[in-house]
């Protein structure tokens, strides 16, 4: 049985400056009022003069605010006033209004801020951080300048003489900060308000429910980490967080929605078994649940008097809710429930970047690159316009995530076209707002992203160019905001400059860097020893320091530190077999033993070190051909198990030869082999140094 959803009225009061504010607003609210666990409860009206629906009309005969006020509602009328500001304050109203002593209004949004609080209804006032950029050619400088001015007034009406607020504020960064910060009021909002609805028959769990937040806390510790750690890239990319926040939400959201089902009074013992399967830490049946509503909900959306586009978007809902709880535990199941909400909403550009993330994971780089490019088609359709700076953002780190995927495919002009797209959305949202992180963020991602193009072509100093670029811009971020996420860039870009000088010869300003990579990252494992990226950042720093070790021949020495990384390697790959990045990271540290065993004149043991990475390695190309980076890896051990002459006769050293050679002349002759990853003449080299076989 249906009952009619509860309205609220909210006015939405700004000038024209946050334009993209307004539009994250009503994105917000239609999320909540679509969403399952609000659905058929909650409906926001959304009072405003720039309704798309309803625009108000401009009377020649009055002033522009008595038309605002005539057609569209006054703020005092409304449950709920959001009033936001940045740079601009609003043109004042004429004489006609003016308040009870006489004095003017500022602006139209002064008057709907102090409309709202005459009646005593509520107000939230949010105010943007950032400082605007004023181009000191603008013909309106002067008038900007004033209008900043005045709202530095307004607010200093806020503060005490000893700088403590007398009024609340919300203050935000960026409009990232902006979308999470009015979710959480408004949830808290809509909360309250059906709290206080004694009519209210059906009870309902809100996601930040302290419930709700104590089986999170239950779940964390496997779930985040496997949100956090889509794959071995994840963490550098400054844009994933975004959807690492996203699958945190639909966590949240997910429980919610379970204990709401159950608190029901004709409650299903499906719905009760479910939320308390969940308390013990079980997401299985809740996932089953979820599983029936969407069913329910898709089979609805072709029915008549439904809105379809509605529909779609409460059974995507569903199934990325069911997605995130099996994230943890089920990664193939976690894929299946994405698919069926993209299938829902096609046009959702963020399921798709999941999806193809979780691609990644399986190691299905094929369907990956599909999935990114449909995310960023879809984000395209969105309309990236001059002044639609979040869907910039967004579109430039999918072309980063197309250009990773492409690399690892051996596809090294369309990796390098596609990381250059992102460097130059990148530049131009950092330029518009330097004081923005994670545009700059996106800036040094992109540039090491590049570097890692140029360096697989052998274009050393190119690659050098690009780290260095980054560095700068990671120490920049470092100095400004501390944060672990800042500090990690600057090692892997140490790390990266490392590399260059290694190719180069440069063995002691390569050890340099690594040291200082290494550094850094052990004092961010310190700080949080659980974390299992940083863990894997310090396994690749102790094996880099090893590769140096080993080109000056200490040979013990490199073996201690290839030891400390071996140890790191493994522990993650126990941890999460589905996680093909710290695979492949396990097959190298045997490899990398393999080579100071072999120079130590320990065949035996260097054999045994180079299979255990050989079956890791062809285990990985079985499960996707595509990957060039996994066959050079496979070649790589071919090659070095064709070179240990104890133990082995010469036909089965001339079997690993021959089998790494075909690998690299197939990429080849695909247009897939890396240029410093051409190794052919190498080959045929050591098989014309074999001696004849013995008859």
């Amino acid at each position: 049985m249906s009952t009619s959803p509860f309205t609220l009225h909210v006015f939405l009061s700004s000038p024209g400056d946050v334009a993209e504010e307004r539009k994250i607003a009503r994105d917000v609210m239609a999320a909540l009022e679509g969403g399952h666990l609000l659905k058929g409860k909650v409906r926001f009206e959304i009072v405003a003069w720039d309704d798309g629906y309803a625009a108000a009309p401009m009377d020649a005969r009055e002033t522009p605010q008595v038309s605002v006020n005539r057609y569209t509602g006054r703020p005092s009328e409304c449950d709920l006033t959001l009033v936001i500001l940045w740079s601009r304050l609003g043109t004042p109203l004429p004489p006609g209004l003016t308040r009870a002593d006489g004095t003017p209004y500022q602006s139209g949004t002064v008057w709907e801020y102090e409309d709202a609080l005459a009646a005593d209804k509520p107000v939230y006032i949010y105010r943007r951080t950032a400082k605007p950029r004023i181009d000191l050619d603008d013909p309106e400088l002067d008038d900007k300048r004033a209008q900043y001015e005045a709202v530095k007034r307004f607010f200093g009406a806020f503060t005490n003489r000893d700088r403590s607020l007398q009024s609340g504020l919300n203050s935000y960064a960026d409009s990232a900060a902006f979308r999470g910060l009015l979710r959480q009021h408004l949830e808290a909002f809509v909360q309250e308000r059906l709290g206080a609805m004694v009519q209210l028959a059906t009870p309902v769990v809100m996601p930040d429910d302290p419930r709700v937040l104590e089986i999170v806390a239950t779940l964390t510790g496997e779930l985040q980490r496997k949100n956090r750690e889509i794959d071995e890239h994840a963490a550098e990319n400054a844009a994933l967080r975004g959807r690492v926040q996203e699958l945190e939400d639909q966590l949240q959201s997910a429980i919610a929605r379970t204990l709401t089902a159950a608190a029901q009074p004709d409650a299903s013992p499906a719905a009760i078994a479910a939320a308390d399967a969940l308390e013990a830490g079980n997401t299985g049946p809740a996932e089953a649940l979820l599983r029936s509503q969407e069913r329910e909900e898709a089979a609805q959306i072709a029915s008549p008097d439904v809105d379809e586009a509605q529909q779609r978007r409460q059974a995507a809902a569903l199934a990325r809710e069911q997605g995130a709880l099996a994230m943890g535990h089920d990664v193939r199941a976690a894929l299946a429930a994405y698919q069926r909400a993209a299938t829902h909403e096609p046009d959702n550009a963020w399921t798709h970047f999941v999806i193809g993330d979780l691609h990644v994971r399986l190691g299905d780089l094929s369907a990956a690159i599909e999935s990114y490019l449909r995310g960023a088609a879809a984000e395209a359709r969105l309309g990236a316009t001059e002044d639609d700076v979040v869907t910039k953002h967004h579109l430039g780190a999918s072309y980063d995530r197309i250009g990773s995927v492409l690399e690892r495919q051996g596809d090294v002009a369309g990796a390098l076209a596609a990381h250059r797209k992102a460097l130059a959305i990148a530049e131009e949202l950092a330029a518009r707002d330097p004081s923005n992180t994670e545009w700059q963020c996106g800036r040094l991602v992109s540039h090491l992203n590049i570097g890692d193009v140029h360096f697989r072509q052998v274009d050393r100093l190119g690659a050098l160019a690009a780290y260095r670029t980054g560095l700068a811009v990671a120490q920049a971020l470092a100095a400004r905001d501390p944060g672990s996420t800042q500090w990690r860039y600057l090692s892997v870009s140490h790390n990266k400059i490392g590399d260059v000088l290694k190719t180069q010869g440069n063995g002691l300003g390569a050890l340099s860097e690594y040291c200082k990579g290494l550094g850094i990252t052990e004092a961010l494992a310190a700080c949080d020893p659980a974390r299992a990226e940083w863990q894997n950042d310090l396994s690749i720093s102790y094996n880099k320091i090893g590769d140096v070790l080993m080109d000056q021949n200490k040979c013990s020495e490199a073996l201690a530190e290839y030891c400390k990384g071996f140890a790191i390697a493994q522990a993650l790959a126990a941890r999460d077999p589905a996680n093909m990045g710290w695979q492949r990271d396990l097959s190298a540290s045997h490899s990398k033993i393999g080579n100071v065993l072999k120079a130590q004149g320990d065949g035996l043991r260097a054999l045994a070190a180079y299979r255990k990475g050989l079956a890791i390695a062809e285990a990985l190309t079985d499960r996707d051909p595509t990957n060039a980076e996994w066959q050079t890896d496979a070649a790589t051990l071919y090659a070095k198990l064709g070179l240990v002459e104890c133990h082995q006769d010469v036909e089965a050293r001339r079997n690993y030869l021959l089998r790494g050679r075909d690998i690299l002349a197939k990429l080849k002759e695909a247009g897939r082999l890396m240029p410093n990853q051409d190794w052919i003449g190498w080959f045929d080299e050591q098989l014309g140094q074999l001696p004849a076989d013995k008859q």
